[in-house]
């Protein structure tokens, strides 16, 4: 969070000039130049230093309100806002009268997290200056984190009645109409912002959040390169762009601004949850859940990254630490959709269809397409499923079988797509009823850029298996580089139905309008 504390030179300037000259009544020698000495320590950026004056100061003059009011400044620049609220308390007890005491306490008790005591500050600033366009700033932002956002809305309005170029509460006013899906408005006073100053990097971030929320992805993503360029040093800006890349299907350039942002915040649980999901969408699962677990382990109850988790374990075939991740779930959010399918799932892997079925129904009744689906498909078809009888193999023909999909597989890690086909194209030799391999090698084909092929594969691993969602999601996409979009969007639907949640992505973006 952004502070806003005045220069050091001009809070001293508002009340101090003559006590600077003669170190406030005369006083010793020594107390004049601690003062002094701590003064410009202050002005050099060295608070440390200056504390230390100021101890040796008031262990002279224990009433002397300046040296209080110095030293807790101090303290609030090395980010000590409890020593720096003790201070400014006692420079108030000394100086009644000393408003920019009571301010800049306020900014400390809002760094502290204690709302109330913040905006008792501000008020008696205001009360002393009305014009004070900083106190109705800062107080604004304190009412906006206690959800008066009537009241924030007005101190923002009166903070830039009385400062028209005041850029900060702008974008705090803009990122406020965000926060309130206000998006005109937002947009407004991010441009404002922006006008006042085009080197400022928080406004562009503020629009590329606007962006982001109303699905504007590639808007979004040139935005907030545009913040980070101007300020390489926002968090926010690495995760949204991070996940704008996601929600564009774009893994690689995602898992960039990810890793970045972990980089600089090693301890927040949303980038590793980020993360997760999308070594989950690049199927590498064991990746994905060292990061599940770091997110875990930084916020325990923590719906999304417990269900990703899950979704891990599920896709490893740890059906009991699946379950007890979806359970888990539940347990924090009984209405999460996603995990009631999923725990349905793993029931239905063990065999336990009407487990499976009572969780199917839950989902559905919450409204779930996909539970819907299930329910609909298993649960009261009277026709139901038979996967296809496997053929017998002989032992060494399924190992043959096994090396040429490693390999095949080992092309793809290395995008030799021509090595994987012919490697996933012998074991289709070996036995054609495996849909995993024509799946395998209609992935190689999509790396080749040969969709009729790989649209043909598709085809073969949905005759085989028509129950894994992830084969009609990528016989849509094949479909849609085929230029066949009404089709792809309903291979992506059937996808969703069957549980392969990335097809949601395509379905807002692609098939909103079919």
């Amino acid at each position: 969070m952004k502070r806003f504390i005045c220069p050091f030179y001009a809070i001293v300037y508002l009340g101090i000039t003559s006590c600077f000259l003669v170190a406030c009544g005369g006083h010793s020698r020594d107390v004049y130049t601690l003062f002094n000495a701590g003064h410009l320590k202050m002005e050099k950026g060295d608070y440390k230093g200056a504390i230390n004056e100021y101890d040796q100061l008031l262990e002279l003059k224990n009433d002397h309100a300046t040296a209080y009011f110095n030293r807790g400044f101090a303290h609030q620049n090395l980010n000590q806002f409890k020593e720096a609220v003790r201070d400014y308390s006692k420079a108030i007890r000394y100086r009644k009268k000393y408003p920019e005491a009571y301010y800049q306490r306020g900014l400390a008790y809002f760094r502290l997290n204690i709302p109330g005591k913040a905006i008792r500050d501000f008020d008696k600033v205001i009360h002393t200056n009305p014009k004070h366009a900083d106190a109705y700033f800062h107080r604004a932002r304190v009412k906006k984190k206690l959800l008066r956002f009537n009241d924030a809305f007005h101190d923002f309005d009166e903070a830039l009645r009385l400062k028209g170029n005041f850029k900060q509460a702008y974008y705090e006013r803009g990122a406020l109409h965000l926060q309130r899906k206000h998006y005109q408005k937002a947009l407004w006073d991010f441009n404002k912002a922006i006008e006042l100053d085009g080197r400022y990097a928080l406004p562009y971030a503020g629009k590329g959040k606007l962006y982001y929320a109303q699905k504007s992805f590639k808007k979004a993503v040139k935005v907030l390169q545009k913040a980070i360029k101007l300020d390489e040093k926002h968090l926010e800006t690495y995760y949204t762009l991070g996940q704008c890349y996601v929600l564009m299907d774009d893994y690689p350039n995602a898992l960039v601004y990810i890793n970045r942002a972990i980089n600089m915040a090693p301890n927040q649980a949303a980038s590793y949850n980020v993360r997760g999901f999308i070594k989950n969408q690049r199927e590498k699962y064991k990746a994905a859940l060292t990061d599940f677990d770091k997110a875990i382990a930084l916020l325990p109850k923590y719906p999304e990254a417990l269900y990703n988790r899950g979704i891990s374990q599920l896709s490893l075939g740890d059906f009991a630490k699946a379950l007890e991740d979806f359970e888990a779930t539940l347990e924090l959010d009984d209405r999460y959709t996603g995990a009631l399918v999923s725990k349905g799932k793993v029931h239905e892997a063990q065999g336990q269809m009407n487990d499976a079925c009572r969780e199917w129904r839950k989902a559905a009744f919450y409204g779930d397409t996909t539970g819907k689906y299930l329910v609909s498909e298993n649960c009261e078809s009277k026709v139901k499923y038979k996967a296809p009888k496997e053929i017998k193999i002989n032992a060494d023909v399924k190992q043959l079988i096994a090396t040429y999909m490693e390999r095949g597989a080992k092309n793809m890690d290395q995008q030799q797509y021509e090595q994987a086909a012919a490697n996933f194209s012998k074991a289709i030799g070996l036995n054609k009823y495996n849909p995993d391999a024509f799946f395998k090698r209609g992935n190689a084909y999509e790396g080749l850029r040969d969709f009729e092929n790989a649209l043909k594969d598709f085809e073969e691993a949905i005759q085989l298996n028509p129950r894994d969602g992830i084969y009609f999601y990528h016989r849509g996409l094949a479909k849609k580089n085929l230029d066949n979009l009404d089709e792809a969007c309903i291979d992506w639907r059937k996808a969703s139905y069957l549980g392969y949640k990335p097809a949601n992505i395509l379905i807002y973006n692609q098939c909103s309008k079919q």
